[in-house]
């Protein structure tokens, strides 16, 4: 084993760091210096719609991200849990309709079967599925989606609403200390704006 130095990220999360590890070695590949590859993983601010910041409201820090398999999901929500320093509300918002049926099991598990040494989710709101020019599937409904965690686990307070909904109960719910993550493919992230935009 040869250690090369050390390289710091500005990026949260296991898996940017799994990510940057293969960019490195892709880097040495090339015969890319480490001080360059370094200086630049260091560099790196991340990419819009991935657990990107976007302001504040009431001292809660608002996050987006476009995650929208549970895989992905997961992993960001572990990512807010450990930034979050107290409570973390999440609204989440399905993508396609073939794809909500298809991973159904795995989004309730993923949002049901938080483990405490995991995260935890205080607040979970689910709004309606973003179609992406799908026709809807009978039965496959945000509705739904939320009667199958509270099924899976019934001490979660998870509910459906719209993005005014969820927007108006933020306002008044999030404190300081708290994170609140809008997630998902669709335009979700129109509430982290509109949070983030609105009077502290």
């Amino acid at each position: 084993k040869i250690l090369l130095g050390r390289v710091k990220l500005n990026i949260p999360g296991h898996h940017n760091v799994l990510n940057s590890l293969a960019a490195f070695g892709m880097c040495l590949e090339f015969d890319i210096s480490f001080a360059t590859i370094a200086r630049s993983l260091e560099s790196f601010k991340g990419v819009e719609r991935r657990f990107e910041f976007k302001g504040t409201c009431n001292g809660a820090d608002i996050f987006d991200d476009y995650g929208h398999h549970p895989t992905e999901i997961k992993a960001t929500l572990l990512m807010a849990q450990r930034r979050a320093k107290k409570r973390l509300h999440i609204a989440f918002q399905p993508h396609r309709f073939t794809r909500t049926q298809k991973l159904w099991d795995d989004f309730v598990n993923t949002f049901a079967s938080a483990v405490p040494a995991d995260y935890i989710i205080d607040t979970l709101y689910i709004t309606d599925i973003y179609p992406a020019s799908e026709t809807p599937i009978p039965g496959i409904t945000a509705e739904r989606l939320v009667e199958a965690i509270k099924a899976k686990n019934p001490g979660i307070k998870v509910a459906y609403a719209s993005y005014a909904q969820i927007t108006d109960a933020m306002q008044s719910v999030v404190q300081d200390g708290d994170l609140f993550l809008t997630i998902g493919a669709g335009k979700i992230n129109q509430v982290a704006e509109a949070l983030a935009g609105s009077p502290r």
